[in-house]
């Protein structure tokens, strides 16, 4: 294992180490602790990863020893049943070997069969109740593992919350004292490796639960860093509450009052609630059987690729990062703008929004189907996988004709207002093909679906294929304002990063939200998919 995340960035390195040095204090106040005490915390926090080692490992024996017993025990029932089945025909042959063989289907064989199915057609028979005891004790055996290690992952995690709280209230920044304790990090780089990979062995992210536990871990981590404990919707990027270290009652808060003093007070007051819950269940790359579009049904289809690159990628950061405190007590900052930064290259080259079995199958069932701004065309290269109706459209190039991507100076001032040439993300599906939103109007029989049609929420491309859509229902993909982190960045507003304000407040005035469809999010994101209908009259 190297001494940092693979995709570090030397030059992120430099950079934030030129940026930070202005904010550094001494080891012994920027967090309000003495050397003995930090040393304590950081032993402490050793011994609680280490803890999570051996849940996992006794969750993997206990699993494997659970099952042997099962199937020794159900192939000891078996056995003993067969020699009873086998006494009861011998004895019945005996006494009438033609009448019992005649009533009975013509021999032996036939009467095994027979008997068997008279036991196994029993409601109350002993290999039923056998098996529901050690499904019993199974699922408490399981459920006091998981139990144990979200108390050790919310502890271990808990403790970076708190100590950014210590250093909020000594007057500097968390970050700052990551930045300084980065040689810790370094010496440490081996057990740091080590402790990574026995996370790995273990089989953390084998499952879809741990698979969850890793995302949410790397997401706490990146928001901490980030400012954005304490923000009311922090929560919301929890697929498993009771390991979650921190919501809104965080130690951040203050980060969040700079949030909530950023937002524009109309947008505050027209938030929604939070969106629906994440759950471990939405990282299953595997459907059972799913709807298709115009009646039927397909069978086990190929696995979600940009879904299980979501879950390598979120499952390593987790489990690094994890690793990187548990035995530094520190996370790297250049590791994590690492991750961040991969997170928007991945996000480029597939999708901005990761798709999952649920929302492809709940796209599908309002078919037909046209997209615009399909990008790489890669969510309705899956639909049409599956059978559904899709028409895929986007313009080949950034035009100035819809507003282009802003970017920003670090003081929040534009620098260029255009990117018009550039080509757009990622190579493209064969089912995308060249339009622009002038076309919408033609496809008016046709679900409207939009996908993070306006670049960090600047532009007009999603307003301009509203205007031409005469049609009744809506499907939107990414976020909203109500549901976001809000401006917690320059550049970014306070209604997201998907649809202009503008947009969105159309869309508001003349549909109404029918079903919200909760997505897996890559850090500091909160994308769904929406679907809405035309109001009455409108």
């Amino acid at each position: 294992m190297a001494a940092a995340y693979p995709t570090t960035l030397a030059a992120d390195r430099l950079s934030l180490a030129r940026g930070g040095t202005a904010e550094l204090a001494s080891r012994d106040t920027v967090d309000g602790r003495s050397q003995a005490a930090e040393d304590e915390a950081a032993a402490s926090a050793r011994r609680r990863l280490l803890a999570l080692v051996l849940l996992l490992t006794m969750a993997l024996l206990t699993m494997a020893l659970l099952t042997m017993a099962l199937l020794t025990m159900a192939l000891l029932t078996m056995a003993l049943l067969t020699m009873a089945l086998l006494t009861m025909a011998l004895l019945t042959m005996a006494a009438a070997p033609r009448a019992g063989a005649a009533r009975l289907g013509g021999g032996p064989y036939l009467l095994w069969l027979h008997l068997s199915w008279l036991y196994f057609r029993r409601p109350h028979c002993s290999h039923k109740v056998l098996r529901a005891s050690e499904k019993e004790i199974l699922s408490l055996a399981t459920a006091d593992l998981e139990a144990r290690f979200d108390k050790q992952l919310h502890a271990l995690v808990k403790g970076a919350a708190a100590q950014a709280a210590a250093c909020r209230e000594a007057g500097s920044s968390w970050p700052s004292m990551l930045m300084r304790r980065e040689s810790v990090l370094q010496q440490q780089a081996e057990r740091i490796g080590l402790h990574f990979e026995r996370l790995q062995a273990a089989g953390a992210g084998g499952d879809l639960r741990s698979a969850a536990l890793l995302a949410q871990t790397a997401s706490a981590f990146l928001l901490l860093v980030g400012g954005l404990g304490a923000h009311p919707l922090a929560r919301s990027a929890a697929y498993v509450p009771a390991a979650w270290p921190f919501g809104k009652a965080s130690a951040d808060a203050a980060d969040a009052a700079d949030a909530a003093d950023a937002a524009d007070a109309a947008d505050a007051a027209d938030a929604a609630a939070a969106p629906p819950p994440l759950t471990p269940a939405m990282l299953a790359l595997m459907p059972t059987v799913t709807a298709v579009a115009g009646g039927g049904e397909v069978g086990m289809e190929a696995e979600l690729a940009p879904l299980a690159l979501y879950r390598a990628k979120m499952g390593m950061w987790g489990g690094f990062l994890l690793a990187q405190w548990g035995v530094a007590r520190c996370v790297g900052i250049g590791d994590c703008n690492a991750m961040q930064s991969e997170a928007v290259s991945i996000r480029n080259a597939t999708s901005w929004s990761v798709p999952t079995h649920a929302a492809l199958a709940a796209l599908a069932a309002l078919s037909p189907l046209v997209e615009f701004g399909a990008g790489n065309g890669l969510w309705s290269g899956l639909l049409r996988a599956r059978g559904a109706d899709v028409l895929a459209f986007d313009t080949p190039r950034w035009s100035d004709e819809y507003g282009g991507p802003i970017k920003t100076s670090s003081a929040g001032q534009p620098l260029t207002t255009s990117a018009a040439g550039e080509p757009l993300m990622g190579e493209r599906h064969a089912c995308v093909d060249e339009g622009s939103p002038e076309e919408v109007a033609r496809h008016t029989e046709r679900t409207l679906v939009l996908m993070w049609p306006d670049y960090h929420g600047h532009g007009t491309y999603g307003l301009a294929c509203l205007q031409q859509y005469a049609g009744t229902r809506l499907a939107l993909v990414g976020e909203w304002r109500g549901r976001t982190f809000g401006a917690y960045t320059a550049g970014i507003p306070a209604t997201g990063q998907s649809f202009s304000l503008e947009f969105q407040q159309a869309v508001e005035a003349d549909f109404e939200l029918e079903q919200i469809v909760r997505l897996p999010n890559w850090p500091f994101y909160l994308d769904t998919l929406m679907v809405w209908r035309r109001r009455n009259g409108k």
